[in-house]
């Protein structure tokens, strides 16, 4: 029997909670390497791309290449009952998983695993004019206090970080800068300016709970990338295509 465990479900819960967000059902892949997780919504506007090495799991007993297809809105709805100080633990056995929690009980979940083949999606290879990287959940509020005036943000660098967004009902704008401690690393090679969806960033944003800091990266007019560090050297990419008007 193939088995990982994982030091805090609500971790886990809360990066398959935005993943089930963006699509219903993936591949988790397996091997020496780590489990890895690549796809892109119906849509075609984002894609998500989940690395979690074998350092991150406290157990990893995985014998060559295991691919799992998963219903991510069934496990999602799973790991939702995680409590904190929940350990996961997670055993694949021919066509079933068994999700467990162990803290002060023990909790045993089974799902069906779904016959999927992995999708062939290749990581785009983008040159970004601006990264700026801070705290998630200082960027998981900016995307609220803007989504309350327009449903696109746009992003534009030079000298400072200006978020801002637009409606009927007024403008809404916040600048950071790393004078002000808003931004921990900011480089722009080139003055950018792009827009995006901000509802695929609300989504995006709730993962904050997972992550402790962000890395935002854009160049004009092109998709952005948002790298959320994970603790014990993993991450969670996300790609989103620009709203071009």
């Amino acid at each position: 029997m193939s088995r990982v465990s994982f030091f805090d479900a609500r971790t886990w819960h809360h990066i398959i909670g935005v993943s089930s967000k963006i699509v219903e059902q993936g591949v988790f892949v397996l091997d020496d390497d780590g489990l890895k997780f690549r796809s892109m919504d119906p849509s075609h506007v984002m894609m998500i791309d989940l690395m979690l090495p074998r350092e991150a799991f406290d157990e990893y007993n995985i014998d060559g290449t295991i691919t799992l297809g998963i219903n991510l809105q069934e496990l999602s709805k799973i790991t939702k009952r995680a409590v904190k100080g929940d350990k996961l633990i997670l055993e694949f056995e021919r066509e079933l998983m068994k999700v467990i929690f162990e803290g002060k009980s023990t909790r045993i979940f089974t799902l069906p695993l779904l016959d999927l083949a992995a999708e062939r999606i290749p990581e785009p290879k983008l040159k970004f004019n601006v990264t700026a990287r801070m705290l998630s959940d200082t960027f998981e509020e900016i995307i609220k206090d803007l989504e309350v005036i327009g449903d696109i943000v746009r992003f534009e660098a030079d000298n400072g970080l200006s978020i801002k967004s637009w409606s009927e009902l007024g403008e809404g704008e916040i600048i950071l800068s790393p004078a002000t401690g808003a931004i921990i690393d900011y480089d722009v090679s080139e003055k950018s300016a792009a827009n995006y969806s901000i509802e695929y960033l609300r989504q995006i944003s709730a993962i904050s709970r997972a992550a402790d800091v962000v890395t935002l990266k854009f160049s004009t007019n092109m998709p952005c990338r948002l790298d959320y560090e994970i603790p014990n050297g993993g991450r969670v990419t996300f790609f989103v295509a620009p709203r071009i008007e």
